[in-house]
């Protein structure tokens, strides 16, 4: 379990780099958190700030299969195995996602 605090495509790849798993994201579990971002800005800033964006102190977490998911949870995707030579990381809707957020060791110049 991690905050999601320097943004979700950043520490989802952190968990999938440290448990040597492939994390696939089903965009259609984010689309009530895009839907409520485009009424404040285009549609690929409400996009990127709902990947990458930080400070919402949410915690993702991966759970066994067929685990009860704690109340108030909702899950986003599944949590794979990566295939025969391919590194460790997160997918969205079956395509590598580009990590980003934001970097404590690699700021914004």
């Amino acid at each position: 379990m991690l905050d999601v605090s320097d943004g979700l495509s950043r520490d989802a790849a952190r968990i999938a780099r440290a448990s040597g798993c492939l994390i696939e994201i089903d965009s259609a579990t984010l689309a009530a958190d895009l839907n409520w971002a485009e009424g404040l800005v285009p549609r690929d800033q409400a996009r990127a700030c709902v990947l990458n964006g930080g400070e919402e102190h949410s915690l993702l977490a991966t759970f066994p299969d067929r685990a009860s998911v704690p109340e108030y949870w909702r899950i986003l995707g599944r949590v794979e195995a990566p295939a025969a030579g391919e590194d460790p990381g997160v997918h969205l809707d079956g395509r590598p996602l580009t990590e980003a957020g934001w970097d404590h060791f690699h700021p914004v110049r």
